[in-house]
């Protein structure tokens, strides 16, 4: 979507303002909140983590093991099992602020096992939850333990259930997504649905010159640390470019679920290319053309996603959600 000189002096106001605070603090969340050291694997003092005869061992305080879920937490949960069955169940075995394993795969002589707690936090206004991906655990390399965190807001008032069911639905489907990434084999839809939104994108011809225009932005309006070397941003953003393909996805399985009608797919990319831009700490200049080329890149990225997915069945619904 072209820039206008109407909202170019203040594009994330004139984007909060188009598609709803809701939406829009979840595209400005902030990367440097999402791996804060105190939601670090290790630092959090409520377990401990020990090495016994080869498995892990999860011990928690008394107190916290006898804490209850919010009531909007638990029915908002309810909203999701006809939806999600897959990530229903694990949002069931989670922990409240404890960790709790939901699900162990064993390949050969290797054992991959996922704990998730669920805990109260502060977000950013009008953002109600956050998926935190922690510091692996690798002291058993037979047994690795993936350790990951859902912080919740809970909101009040007479849309409460419906906005933390979206939100828990939001982060849920991320967490869906990096347990496949770091399995054998996939244990729900997601992955591989997302894999076909990633070919789609990698195989347009958008996809390069979007790079090349973030990398020469970059370079023209380097953050106060310097800009990197061309190869090294352009490592960097090919991932930053697929994760905003995945929040693509995200928004389009809540639409197919009828969860909420989500951004454009010109807003989307707007706001998310300014967002991870923002996090690197490089100045946005709205007007320059290499930024308006990048967020039109990735519009029509996401226009031929559309255009070849958008008749096809949408994944993880109801209760034949795959997984154990």
């Amino acid at each position: 979507m072209p820039l206008t000189q109407g909202h170019s002096a203040n594009p994330i106001l004139h984007l909060q303002r188009t598609i709803g605070n809701q939406t829009i603090q979840r595209i400005l969340r902030s990367a440097g909140q999402e791996t804060s050291e105190e939601n670090r694997f290790g630092s959090s003092p409520d377990r401990t983590i020990r090495q016994k005869t080869g498995q892990p061992v999860i011990q928690m305080e008394e107190a916290r093991q006898t804490a209850t879920f919010p009531v909007v937490y638990t029915q908002a949960l309810d909203r999701l099992q006809n939806i999600d069955a897959a990530l229903h169940r694990h949002l069931q075995r989670a922990g409240w602020d404890t960790y709790q394993q939901i699900l162990s795969v064993s390949s050969g002589v290797r054992n991959v096992t996922f704990h998730l707690r669920i805990r109260e936090g502060s977000l950013p206004p009008g953002l109600f939850a956050r998926f935190t991906r922690e510091r692996v655990d690798y002291s058993d390399p037979t047994n690795p333990i993936y350790p990951m965190t859902i912080t919740l807001t809970v909101p009040s008032g007479p849309t409460a259930v419906d906005e933390l069911a979206l939100a828990l639905y939001h982060e849920g489907v991320h967490m869906l997504i990096y347990i496949d990434q770091n399995l054998p084999s996939p244990q729900s839809p997601h992955g591989a649905a997302l894999d076909r939104y990633l070919t789609i994108a990698r195989g347009h011809q958008s996809y390069a010159s979007v790079l090349d225009s973030l990398v020469r932005y970059i370079q023209a309006f380097p953050p106060s640390a310097g800009a990197a070397s061309f190869p090294t941003l352009q490592s960097a953003l090919t991932g930053i470019l697929n994760a905003i393909i995945e929040e693509k996805y995200l928004y389009d399985q809540e639409q197919a679920h009828q969860l909420g009608s989500g951004p454009t797919n010109g807003q989307l990319a707007r706001g998310y290319i300014i967002e991870k831009l923002t996090a690197m700490g490089v100045r946005i200049a709205p007007t320059d053309q290499d930024l308006v080329d990048a967020i039109q890149g990735v519009t029509a990225l996401f226009d031929a996603i559309d255009a070849q997915t958008g008749s096809q069945p949408q994944p993880g619904g109801g209760k034949a959600g795959s997984g154990p």
